[in-house]
């Protein structure tokens, strides 16, 4: 794991800024309806925690026929609101292959899930309803790709004390069906912590008194899937011409042939 972890760090800081100075570029032009998801995020990485609460946009054009939800199975629906109802169809089972885990091809390895079906809902009718679910992700790393030249260590999410990262892969939003989707995202985490995801950052204020206040993004342009990735991050800006570009680099130490 000493060997390997800094690789996947590292990894994981370059996907970060890449998400986020460039958010569409995975991207898919929707054909169809699109989901929208306002999540608040809280979490604990020395217990390997999140909690979330979802206030879930679903477009009355997915009811025309039964729909379900599929959602990590680790984490614990704790509560469903304004109508929703969800009920239990499949049991760990195992997750799709989502955004770029769908290079992956060792699918023994995935997430398992659970799979609920989408009472409450009226025919052609918009639903919105809140979930709330916590619960445990902390996947090993584990080698992919041993038969190419640039295999390298990964996990399909990961919280502990040195970093956070969290994506389709992880299947820590619920999904409806298999449509792209929106979000707004804001992140309650330690101290001390900055997050990256994609989309535009609302990054909060400087003035200590909102040191603790949660850090926004949003992203307005169908996606395939939520990244969040979050450590101790050092914060830096440069002007570019007429841009500002902005990073943020962790205090994980890259070992030298860890790589």
């Amino acid at each position: 794991m000493q060997s390997t972890l800094p690789r996947l760090m590292l990894v994981l800081l370059l996907t970060a800024d890449c998400a986020a100075v460039a958010p569409t570029t995975f991207a898919q032009q929707s054909q169809g309806p699109v989901v929208h998801h306002d999540l608040v995020v809280t979490l604990d990485p020395a217990n390997h925690r999140l909690k979330v609460r979802d206030r879930i946009h679903i477009p009355g054009a997915f009811f025309t026929a039964p729909i379900t939800i599929s959602l990590n199975a680790d984490l614990n629906v704790q509560a469903v609101s304004d109508g929703l109802k969800l009920v239990p169809v499949r049991s760990r089972v195992q997750g799709p292959d989502s955004g770029m885990n769908r290079d992956d091809h060792d699918s023994a390895a995935g997430v398992l899930v659970n799979v609920y079906r989408v009472e409450g809902a009226m025919p052609g009718q918009e639903l919105i309803a809140e979930l709330h679910y916590e619960g445990v992700v902390n996947y090993g790393v584990r080698h992919s790709g041993g038969e190419y030249a640039g295999a390298f260590s990964q996990s399909p999410g990961l919280i502990e004390s040195r970093g956070v990262y969290l994506a389709g892969s992880t299947h820590w939003v619920p999904r409806v069906g298999d449509p792209l989707m929106t979000y707004a995202l804001a992140v309650e985490q330690p101290a001390g912590w900055k997050s990256v995801s994609q989309g535009g950052a609302h990054l909060r204020e400087t003035p200590s008194v909102l040191t603790h206040a949660p850090e926004r993004w949003s992203v307005a342009t169908p996606t395939e899937e939520v990244h969040l990735i979050a450590a101790p991050f050092t914060e830096y800006s440069r002007d570019a011409g007429a841009v500002k570009t902005m990073g943020r680099l962790s205090a994980v130490v890259v070992v030298p042939g860890s790589l």
